[in-house]
């Protein structure tokens, strides 16, 4: 009897009752199927049989296309975990490969019951994978074990070669010039016949080799991005197994050692995390202008001769002075006036000094009468005085630097003066994701603040195998 796992997530979705009520091989055979797309309902009397089985080729083929399909959608999740989650499924999908190989004509209900189980463990962990592959918000840690166990558990020949890990699962781009690129493969029984890695159509050297773990140089050339993108870059990696008697007895007569390929993925990342850009908040003093004008003088009342008049200005309020340079006056009315002058002109102030006499006489009634019998001609000085006040005002101001790259692990330093009172510090980042900072705080793959003097505005990209973990 075969148990119901104790796995408490069940993804196989429409059918997680189905498949913990699964006690024997053939309601395994059915989930398996519905999982798969194989199954075909049956009436009442056909329950006890799947339609003339499941093709076992055809059910892991279907696991390979799911995982292809999985390995699509995490092309749009930036992390170690994601990358590494990649590696292992395209790990997983080349050993189902070969396992195809062997079960050509084999129905599902012909397995062993280590490869039916192996089957279902696969089938609920791609599942589960494609729902996380949807949800960023979904942890991979787990996920990227459940895989590594599934890919453990599938059923090898005896020594037959299996490739488990390969490190790293991303690197920085290089330059063309840089030294060779180091990548491990990890596994069992990798040296009973020859390995050879093949980078993006470019040979590797194999560096070191033994029975659980092959490291190769790989041309830096081989992995120089064209574009400033994540690029996924694959590799051929193939490992001779072990021959039986029979294989060494033909190989005498020119028959190949047995051998695996297994399509090694590997993630380039860009040198440059993006582009920035910094707008400085900052309090500016700006001058501010007000033009004004006032009536200066006036027009003598008879019988006073000459008569002299000063009209005072000053500045329209606290703040504000006036500009000397542009003070104009104009005379409207000048009847026995010789002029009008300023004086005492300063920022805080001034005078307009006018003069004007009467013509003619004041002839006054003999006593006892009062009054006069005719008047002089009252003579005026008067016109308009203008001119312009400033006062400087503090306003804020959007100040624009320079836009620049930023690469992994080196910090730009921006000069920031005293009156500066923000900031906003945009990334538009490698994935294509834009981040604001406002706070000198960290995001995820850099951090923003001040040094300690408050002279300089810092924006610090992480190390590369720190941003992504």
């Amino acid at each position: 009897m075969i148990q119901c796992p104790h796995d408490p997530v069940t993804s196989i979705r429409g059918v997680s009752s189905l498949h913990c009520r699964a006690r024997t091989i053939r309601e395994i055979a059915i989930v398996a199927a519905l999982a798969s797309g194989f199954y075909q309902p049956t009436t009442n009397a056909q329950a006890s049989a799947i339609d003339a089985g499941i093709a076992a080729g055809a059910a892991i083929k279907q696991l390979q296309s799911s995982i292809s399909e999985i390995v699509d959608q995490l092309d749009d999740r930036v992390s170690a975990r994601s990358f590494q989650l990649r590696t292992e499924l395209v790990f997983l999908q080349s050993e189902l490969g070969h396992t195809a190989d062997k079960l050509v004509g084999k129905t599902f209900g012909e397995l062993t019951d280590r490869q039916q189980q192996f089957l279902e463990d696969a089938t609920n962990t791609i599942t589960q994978a494609k729902v996380a592959a949807q949800d960023a918000a979904i942890g991979l840690q787990d996920l990227v074990k459940q895989v590594e166990h599934v890919a453990a558990m599938i059923p090898l020949a005896d020594k037959e070669p299996r490739v488990r890990k390969s490190s790293p699962a991303f690197v920085r781009a290089p330059l063309a010039t840089d030294p060779d690129v180091t990548l491990s493969i990890n596994g069992s029984f990798l040296k009973h016949g020859k390995v050879a890695l093949n980078m993006n159509g470019l040979p590797c050297k194999l560096t070191s080799h033994i029975d659980v773990s092959a490291s190769f140089a790989c041309p830096a050339k081989a992995l120089v991005l064209k574009d400033e993108r994540i690029t996924h870059v694959t590799g051929a990696f193939d490992v001779e197994g072990e021959a039986s008697w029979w294989q060494r007895v033909k190989n005498v007569f020119g028959a190949k050692m047995p051998t695996k390929t297994y399509t090694l993925p590997l993630v380039v990342v860009p040198r440059t995390l993006g582009k920035y850009a910094v707008t400085l908040t900052q309090n500016v003093d700006e001058i501010e202008s007000a033009d004004r004008k006032g009536d200066w003088g006036q027009t003598n009342p008879h019988c006073v001769g000459q008569r002299r008049t000063t009209a005072n200005f000053g500045p329209a309020g606290p703040g504000w002075v006036i500009d000397t340079s542009t003070i104009v006056t104009s005379q409207e009315c000048g009847r026995g006036s010789p002029g009008h002058a300023l004086r005492n002109v300063s920022q805080a102030g001034f005078q307009v000094e006018s003069w004007a006499s009467n013509t003619g006489n004041c002839v006054s009634a003999p006593w006892p009468a009062s009054g006069y019998i005719s008047y002089d001609a009252r003579g005026c000085s008067a016109g308009v005085v203008r001119w312009t006040e400033r006062k400087s005002v503090q306003v804020r101001r959007q100040v624009a630097i320079e836009p620049g790259i930023l690469e992994w692990g080196k910090s730009v330093s921006i000069p920031i003066t005293s009156n500066t009172v923000g900031f906003l510090v945009s990334v538009v980042q490698l994935d294509g994701t834009k981040v604001d900072l406002v706070t000198a705080t960290p995001s995820k793959w850099f951090a923003v603040k001040k040094d300690g003097a408050g002279t300089h505005l810092i924006v610090e990209p992480f190390e590369l195998e720190q941003a992504l973990r």
